[in-house]
């Protein structure tokens, strides 16, 4: 007869004591400490013992799954050594695969306990995880069993069916009458309904393949009923498990893109250290807080998966800066801060703060959350693993809000009140501070597969690289301070800077200058004013009403400072201005010479030319004759100089003397120095009245008019004394 342990699901402390099972006591005494340890007693699972002595007997299922996988293995074993299970020759693999499957449907007999049903399914349990001692030539041919397969390897063996006991095929694909009707027609139908609509049930797709093909198709050239209902739920079941990814692209883009679409592999293989990459996301709170459902932002380091999270009313640029600068104070400086497009991240002001920090702004493309993936799930650990825990939990999903939803209607109508129901006691500031602990105390001390089994905290630690660190935290403060409407610009006027319909006065920017304005968050009164190219600080602006200062004596105070600034701005200016005034030719002098030696060396090409003549040219060309063309003073040779010098010196030494020569013939006028004489003559005459012949008048009107009039004039300034004047110009 067989111990009791081998066909018994009761045994006593002595009996578990005796068999020395994994994980339990080897003594009587210390079995019976573990039963009042654990309670047994107590737990249902434990009776008094029939028989002989009393006692208790507990359940096996009372084992812990060590001692419980020890005690079914050595059944197993002793029904093996009676049934002499082992894995006799064969002459092919399939005979030898139906004689293993022969020997496991004949070990899985042995008493395991709890029944048939239960006995099998340990059976199965235990070999999947290789507990039970069989041979290994046997689990080569049977990887794996199930209770439906040894059943059906029952009937087979009780048949004699060795065969069919080791038949291995399965049905081939497109053997269905779906697939063969109509020469697969039906098939390519059925499936663009599936794609179409994939909410369609199978009996909807049947009633839609009647409507299209009729009540009979074609298969194999015979008419054949349209298949059958179950035919069609077969079918669709197997085109959606080897169609998953399709149909997931077509129902559900999300799911089909966190699911199914290859990632491309990872873009941040530059990222080596702390503080090279942030990535930076908001979602809406699972929680409901005293103020009203929250919402945080998640700032997550791409290197050490090191998080921080901003408990905000809604999501604006403000928050995100304010996360930002916490990061950058506890961190350090990052290189790169990668978030969506959304309008907190893109703003002007989140733009400009960036730009002053020396921060690169990565935006991710719309619709493609996984170039940001490793804050998408920071967010979805802190919602799943810490979110449940807190009071005014209001779900993840729909389907729990609509639980919640379900459970607030119904305290309504029994007239609780909702917050109470949900426990909504918890305010923002509380959350913030939940949520920091968390992330101190729990999340950075979990390892992370992406991490190699570390932790953010061990990888964070071990980084060497140095990390750029801001020595002035008001300065942050600052840079992340509200811009003014409008995008921040402002032009300073002459009273100051316009915000909000309140005057700001400032007293050293002058008027006229952009300037980018930010609000001092902590004085309503006063605000910012920055270089919008350099994001230089140049002055603040007080506003006299708000800030609760005397106005006449502050716009006072910068009427003195802007005019000082200004006078400071253009001293050195006003005092080369003044050196200038000094020569005012010396402007046109210097812009004529520096032009000249630039185009010295430049000569236009001379163009091809074309004789243009008309009657009248040529009646008018007779009429005046061909007279030679005037020589300018500057191409006089030098000994023709020097005669006209001598000739106009004894002329006015003549002059001087009162003996003034008159004014010879016309035709006598031996060269243009004479002419040019002859025509000062006749203008001394008329400015001293006299009426002079026509015929001088004429030629004196003509004369002047001339290139060599014009060069005699200039050739008098330079020697006035030699042409009878006395340098006055008289």
């Amino acid at each position: 007869m067989p111990p009791r342990w081998q066909t018994s699901d009761w045994l006593t402390a002595a009996e578990l004591a005796e068999l020395q099972l994994a994980g339990l006591p080897g003594t009587r005494r210390g079995m019976q400490k573990l039963i009042r340890r654990e309670g047994w007693q107590s737990s249902g699972k434990a009776r008094r013992r029939q028989g002989r002595g009393g006692g208790w007997e507990y359940h096996l299922s009372l084992l812990p799954e060590a001692a419980l996988n020890d005690l079914l293995a050595r059944r197993f074993a002793a029904c093996a050594r009676e049934q002499s299970i082992e894995l006799p020759p064969a002459d092919s693999p399939e005979m030898a695969r139906a004689l293993a499957r022969a020997q496991l449907v004949m070990a899985a007999q042995a008493d395991l306990g709890g029944g048939r049903a239960s006995s099998l399914e340990r059976f199965c349990h235990l070999y999947n995880n290789g507990v039970l001692p069989v041979s290994d030539a046997i689990r080569q041919l049977v990887p794996s069993v199930s209770p439906a397969s040894i059943r059906r390897w029952r009937q087979a063996l009780a048949a004699g069916d060795l065969p069919r006991l080791a038949n291995t095929r399965r049905r081939r694909a497109g053997r269905s009458p779906i697939d063969r009707a109509n020469d697969g027609a039906l098939a390519r139908h059925v499936a663009a309904l599936l794609l179409a609509r994939p909410q369609l049930s199978a009996a909807q797709i049947r009633d839609l393949a009647i409507a299209e093909f009729g009540e009979t198709v074609d298969v194999g050239g015979h008419r054949r009923p349209m298949p059958t209902l179950r035919s069609f739920q077969r079918w669709l079941e197997r085109y959606r498990r080897q169609n998953a990814a399709a149909i997931a692209r077509v129902a559900d883009p999300d799911g089909y893109r966190s699911k199914y679409r290859h990632a491309g592999g990872s873009r941040d293989g530059w990222v080596k250290a702390v503080n090279d990459l942030w990535e930076i996301d908001a979602s809406p709170a699972d929680v409901m807080t005293t103020e009203g459902r929250a919402s945080v932002y998640v700032c997550i380091d791409a290197h050490s998966r090191r998080m921080l999270v901003h408990v905000s009313r809604t999501p604006r640029t403000q928050a995100m800066l304010a996360l930002v600068n916490r990061a950058i104070i506890e961190w350090g400086v990052p290189r790169v801060i990668r978030s969506d497009n959304g309008s907190d991240f893109t703003s002007h002001q989140a733009r400009a703060t960036f730009q002053a920090l020396g921060i690169e702004h990565d935006v991710c493309p719309p619709f493609q959350p996984q170039r940001k993936g490793k804050v998408e799930r920071a967010i979805r650990t802190l919602m799943h693993s810490f979110m449940p825990l807190l009071p005014g939990y209001v779900g993840h999903n729909v389907a729990e809000r609509k639980q919640l939803e379900a459970r607030k209607a119904f305290a309504q109508r029994l007239g609780q009140q909702p917050e109470k129901l949900l426990q909504v006691d918890m305010s923002m500031a509380e959350l913030q501070q939940a949520i920091d602990r968390w992330v101190q105390h729990v999340y950075e001390h979990r390892p992370h597969k992406g991490l190699g089994g570390r932790t953010p905290f061990q990888v964070a630690a071990a980084c060497t690289a140095p990390r750029r660190r801001v020595e002035t935290p008001e300065a942050l403060h600052l840079l992340a301070a509200p811009l003014a409407s409008g995008g921040g610009l402002r032009t300073v006027g002459r009273e100051g800077v316009r915000v909000n319909g309140h005057l700001y006065i400032t007293r050293h920017v002058a008027a006229g200058q952009q300037v980018l304005v930010r609000h001092d968050p902590a004085d309503l009164g006063r605000i910012w004013l920055f270089d919008p190219t350099t994001q230089e600080l140049l002055d603040e602006a007080i506003c006299p009403e708000v800030a609760g200062i005397d106005p006449e004596a502050a716009h006072a105070a910068a009427r003195q400072a802007r005019d000082a600034l200004v006078r400071d701005a253009v001293a050195d200016a006003r005092a080369e201005a003044r050196r200038l005034a000094r020569n005012p030719r010396q402007l046109m002098e210097r812009t004529l010479t520096t032009a000249e030696r630039r185009h010295a060396a430049v000569l236009p090409f001379p163009p091809r030319a074309e004789e243009h003549t008309t009657d009248a040219l040529q009646a008018a060309a007779q009429a005046t004759g061909e007279r030679p063309a005037p020589t300018p003073a500057s191409q006089v040779s030098p000994e023709i100089r020097q005669r006209v010098e001598q000739q106009i010196l004894a002329e006015w030494q003549q002059q001087q003397a009162g003996n003034i020569t008159p004014l010879p013939p016309r035709e006598e006028e031996p060269d243009d120095v004479a002419r040019f004489k002859r025509a000062l003559r006749l203008e001394r005459a008329l400015a001293a009245g006299e009426a002079l012949e026509q015929e001088d008048a004429a030629w004196l009107r003509g004369y002047q008019r001339t290139a060599e009039y014009r060069a005699q004039q200039r050739l008098m300034e330079d020697f006035p004394q030699l042409y009878g004047l006395a340098g006055n110009g008289q």
